[in-house]
């Protein structure tokens, strides 16, 4: 089951001071030294000193301006940043200062955002865009576009999230931008790509932000952006532990430099998930500690969330249940109070797991149901259609804005040719006539030309839509079936596990614990297929996750190393589903059997033979097969399974043994089984 971290997109859009120049040198002054440090304290003192001049000088524009200072520069939980701004906005309503009165609502939607009140900073954002209509101005448009973007997407609406964009863009498209309004927009696509598992995409947009923002030296957005990047990272696990952690530790440096304790916070949590991931659970500890410092100065109810679900993880691997119940529970209580589907997903199928360890067996019915209920809430086919439509606007409409340009060209150079036809015909009345005569019946061929082409044309256009429209159908609908046996495989996953609760004799249990790992097998490719446009599954990504998820089970004590050659192959339902059950069964039974000496490794290689076959070879350093047994004739069902599920794929397994078992299984594709037949 993927587990999706919650990104870190608050990004303030305001100066660390007030920007405008005043009337008075001494304000001024301070304003300057504000623009020159990043040190938190020392902005604080000089606000200090500024605050007093607008009282003594009895000006209410400074001293909103001062507040609107104190909030920008405020802490990240957004309860102060609300209230400096509610301030100010008393001030702005007292002078009748429209602008500032529009605006202020737009900064209410920012500290909603920072307290993770996405609902809040929705409704703030509507008032705002009623601002933004009496003003007419298209660029605040922008803004508040955006920053709804971002309230969406961590409520896990992605549809919602795409509208938003594709308005901020078309807006842009029709106006001037600015490199910060671009930056702004970068920032809310990029969580939408990492949240859909486009992490190729997220992490290109995420390196150009964070490039922009070390130019400016901008220590606190330095440190917010290369945290998404390691967010990043981790979820698509595409760097190594050591490149990891110095990003982070790169972040935590910045966010020192700057006083930016959230920064830090979730720089440690980010490196404590590495490392538990990375099985090292005492460093994972170290900085789970250090995040634990500084909590109490860091009040966001979804970074609470997600430091208490670390600590579960810590908890599950030190295999105490009650703990990782504990924290799991808190998590899960934060998550849905303030409504983050993507956050509640992972976390309702663990608690299930776990309230039937600790033979809480009603718990864990209920948040089996609970799983159900938000995985449909996220991917109903209704969301599918819509996501997929709505991806193609922004593109249609930035083609459809050239086209319009093009369009007015066009019309220029027509009519410039006709004025110079036009200056050209006066020279003579018989040249005049014999043009018109000679252009007149040129026009009728041209004219009954188009009208012929354009009438093909809307023929060929519309069975060209009806084509595409049933295949984009069909596609969405291939969608939702693998994702709902996904979740009917899941759901018989998880009560198998329910019912090995009563049973006592140990190979019964086996039987029932290997028959969860062959569904769990085939609920992997169902969830890689829906999870791919084309329908395919890209194997080296499947056998990544499934030795994962068997290591997990099987290999906690023997830890072996594993070393994996899977090229860049990719196969459909019908070869993928039968080879995956092989290789469950052979990794499996090298985990049981396979590892007696000091140091295990187990290789895994997918290569083609002479003849374009496909081999599949895994090898262990174990004792092997006894002497003299005969593979053809075995009897344990998996090995079994294993002969016949080959022979589905017109292909052979063969054993052998040399310093440890190898199983090679030649096989071929469903295209060159359907050549055959």
């Amino acid at each position: 089951m993927k587990y999706f971290l919650a990104l870190l997109l608050f990004v303030l859009s305001l100066n660390n001071s007030a920007a405008q120049e005043s009337n008075n040198p001494a304000f001024d002054a301070l304003s300057q030294k504000i623009k020159q440090t990043q040190n938190r304290d020392s902005i604080f003192f000089y606000l200090n000193k500024q605050e007093a001049i607008a009282k003594k000088a009895d000006d209410k524009t400074l001293l909103a301006q001062v507040l609107r200072a104190y909030a920008n520069n405020s802490t990240y939980d957004g309860l102060l940043m609300e209230k400096y701004y509610r301030d100010a906005f008393k001030i702005y309503s007292e002078l009748k200062d429209t602008l500032n009165i529009a605006e202020s609502h737009y900064l209410f939607a920012q500290s909603k955002l920072a307290q993770s009140d996405y609902f809040g900073l929705l409704k703030a954002a509507d008032s705002s865009y009623y601002w933004a209509d009496i003003l007419k101005d298209e660029q605040f448009k922008v803004k508040i576009h955006t920053l709804k973007a971002d309230a969406n997407s961590h409520l896990g609406n992605y549809s919602e999230a795409i509208t938003e964009i594709n308005k901020a863009k078309n807006i842009l498209l029709k106006t001037k931008n600015t490199d910060k309004q671009l930056l702004r927009i970068y920032g809310s696509e990029s969580l939408i790509h990492y949240s859909n598992n486009n992490f190729p995409e997220a992490i290109a947009t995420l390196k150009k932000i964070v490039d922009h923002y070390k130019k400016v030296d901008d220590y606190r957005r330095i440190v917010i952006w290369q945290n998404n990047l390691a967010s990043t990272y981790f979820e698509c696990d595409c760097k190594t532990i050591e490149e990891q952690e110095a990003l982070l530790l790169s972040s935590i440096v910045y966010a020192k430099k700057s006083g930016f304790i959230y920064g830090e916070g979730f720089a440690y949590r980010l490196l404590a998930s590495a490392y538990l991931r990375n099985n090292q659970k005492d460093k994972a500890k170290i900085y789970l500690d250090k995040v634990s410092v500084l909590i109490p100065e860091i009040n966001k109810p979804d970074f609470r969330g997600l430091v208490n679900q670390t600590y579960g993880k810590y908890w599950e691997a030190q295999k105490n249940d009650e703990k990782t119940a504990f924290y799991y529970q808190k998590a899960y209580d934060i998550f849905k109070d303030i409504g983050s589907l993507t956050n509640q997903e992972a976390l309702t199928l663990e608690l299930a797991k776990i309230n039937k360890r600790l033979g809480k067996t009603d718990k864990a019915y209920n948040f089996l149901e609970a799983y159900i209920v938000v995985n449909d809430s996220l991917f109903s086919k209704e969301k599918i259609e819509e996501f997929k439509e709505l991806e193609l606007t922004a593109k249609f409409d930035r083609q459809q804005y050239k086209d319009s340009l093009q369009t007015a060209q066009d019309k220029q150079l027509l009519k410039l040719n006709y004025d110079l036809e036009i200056a050209k015909q006066t020279a003579s009345k018989n040249i005049l006539y014999s043009f018109l005569l000679v252009a007149g019946l040129l026009a009728l061929f041209a004219y009954l030309a188009f009208r012929r082409k354009k009438k093909q044309s809307a023929i060929l256009n519309l069975k060209n839509k009806q084509i595409k429209k049933a295949l984009h159908e069909k596609q969405l609908l291939l969608k939702e079936v693998h994702h709902r046996v996904k979740n009917n495989f899941q759901i018989v996953s998880s009560l198998l596990e329910l019912q090995t609760k009563g049973i006592e004799d140990e190979k019964a249990l086996e039987l029932a614990q290997e028959g969860k790992n062959r569904v769990k097998s085939m609920a992997l490719i169902h969830q890689k297929l829906y999870q791919n446009d084309d329908l395919l599954i890209a194997f080296d990504e499947y056998v990544q996750s499934l030795v994962r998820d068997i290591s997990a089970m099987y290999g906690k004590d023997k830890n072996p190393k594993i070393n994996l050659n899977i090229p860049d192959y990719k196969f459909d339902i019908d070869t993928a589903i039968p080879l995956g059950l092989i290789i469950n069964e052979l990794i499996t039974n090298a985990y049981k059997y396979g590892f007696e000496a000091k140091e295990h490794y187990l290789d895994i290689q997918l290569s083609k033979n002479e003849n374009e076959d496909y081999v599949l070879n895994i090898k262990d350093n174990g004792k092997g097969l006894p002497d003299g047994f005969d593979f053809t004739k075995a009897k344990s069902l998996g090995l079994r399974l294993v002969r016949r599920l080959s022979k589905q794929l017109q292909g052979s397994t063969t054993y052998s043994y040399n310093n440890g078992s190898l199983f090679s299984v030649v096989f071929k594709d469903s295209i060159s089984r359907a050549a055959i037949d």
